[in-house]
């Protein structure tokens, strides 16, 4: 998908301006089990190849500003035989979170697997030896990433509430014990 791009303009009047450059931003989403590297060199390849077969006079300049991996959610919710093993790990956290979006919208979620690449994600579990999850907080709605990006306010207080109840239950899930410090704020006006 482009990001943006730059070049050409509308002058005032009929005439349009030839520009001395032109710019074009790529992000690229790609899917589990593709290298990200090889499919830069690919790309690097492909535009290289099809800019050489229009015998040009201009020239190409090619910029990889950032790759990352790709991030998969486990969705399990069992738990292995042995509890610090990071399976055990994500199913606890996979089940408090299930648990904490039900209570707080009153409907079990339905699991998706939806997005792109989230190196951060990646980066932060792979790094710290956690498991990582993303809770819904948003509607399709929303814009994400885009100028006009929203959230309800509704999805706001929501969102809160789900992670209040999600940490209180880690917390239950951890000791056996019922937490004693969860408070759920109020409804949205």
């Amino acid at each position: 998908a482009s990001r943006g791009s730059g070049g050409s303009h509308l002058t005032k009047g009929t005439f349009r301006v030839i520009p001395c450059s032109a710019v074009c931003n790529l992000s690229i989403r790609f899917v589990p089990d593709q290298d990200a590297n090889a499919l830069v060199d690919r790309l690097t390849e492909h535009l290289t190849r099809e800019f050489g077969r229009r015998a040009s006079l201009n020239s190409l300049k090619l910029r990889v500003v950032s790759v990352g991996d790709a991030w998969i959610a486990r969705t399990d919710t069992h738990d292995s035989n042995n509890s610090s093993s990071s399976s055990s790990r994500q199913g606890k956290l996979f089940r408090c979170a299930t648990r904490a979006v039900t209570d707080s919208w009153g409907v079990r979620p339905l699991v998706i697997r939806e997005g792109g690449t989230m190196p951060v994600i990646h980066c932060l579990s792979a790094v710290l030896g956690i498991p990582a999850i993303q809770l819904p907080m948003g509607q399709s709605s929303d814009a994400a990433h885009l100028p006009n990006e929203r959230i309800r306010m509704k999805n706001l207080y929501k969102g809160v509430e789900m992670l209040q109840r999600m940490l209180g239950y880690l917390a239950e899930d951890s000791t056996g014990a019922p937490s004693t410090h969860l408070t759920v704020p109020h409804a949205a006006p």
